[in-house]
């Protein structure tokens, strides 16, 4: 509902150019509720007893517990190496589980309006053009954001330094969408860019290049890779 209601904010110039609200600036309200979320989590779960990273490891083993004691035996407790590895991949999912949470549920919000406004679009019932994510454009500021969770993620031990850390991966997200507006104004140097596109989006499900494009869209705030490949203009007589 709050996406929806700024999509929908525009203005009108003296020309009567009319300006919608821009996609980089939803992008940002897509990671301000992840943060908001993750920040509500941490501020209802730290003061437990076991603590915010402490009752995501509890909740984790009860998940998990309920997982294997669905396809173990009964009466089966499992090895010494076992325990060892169940504990080990607790821990392990422990790191970054609120990211991981709420990064998926963002991506797919993101989908979901994609696809929404697409069906709309395509029986002419959508109140405002689709944005070009070609044109998408951050400010500067989301980078301090993101500086202050990583130093706060290497440099404060305990809850907070566990808050910072699951805070970057959903700060960066709207640098993964940057990446590839540079993605799609690289592809549109060339004719046949759906065969461009369609492979390097196939490739994100690896999971990895997610980093590079999230890199890429950073990169490109500070040294203009878009204006740099963006498709030159016709010559003369074209």
């Amino acid at each position: 509902m709050l996406l929806v209601s700024q999509a929908l904010r525009w203005r009108q110039d003296e020309s009567g150019t009319i300006a919608w609200y821009p996609p980089g600036r939803l992008v940002l309200w897509l990671a301000g509720i992840g943060t908001a979320a993750i920040g509500t989590a941490a501020l209802w779960l730290i003061i437990t007893p076991d603590g915010f990273r402490g009752a995501v490891r509890s909740f984790l083993a009860g998940q998990l517990d309920h997982l294997l004691g669905a396809a173990a035996a009964p009466g089966a407790a499992g090895t010494a190496a076992d325990q060892h590895q169940r504990a080990a991949l607790i821990e392990a999912l422990s790191a970054y589980f609120p990211a991981m949470a709420a990064g998926s549920w963002l991506v797919m919000t993101a989908i979901n309006g994609v696809l929404a406004q697409g069906v709309l679009a395509r029986f002419a019932l959508a109140k405002r053009p689709a944005p070009d994510i070609a044109t998408l454009m951050l400010p500067g500021w989301p980078s301090a954001l993101l500086a202050g969770a990583l130093l706060i993620a290497f440099v404060v031990p305990g809850d907070l330094g566990y808050l910072g850390g699951n805070l970057v991966p959903v700060l960066a997200i709207p640098y993964f969408f940057a990446g590839l507006a540079v993605l799609h104004a690289v592809a549109r140097r060339y004719a046949g860019r759906i065969f461009i596109l369609v492979p390097a989006y196939l490739t994100l499900l690896l999971g990895w290049p997610v980093l590079l494009v999230a890199a890429c869209g950073m990169i490109d705030q500070w040294l203009g890779l878009r204006q740099r490949f963006a498709p030159s203009p016709p010559r003369q007589g074209e």
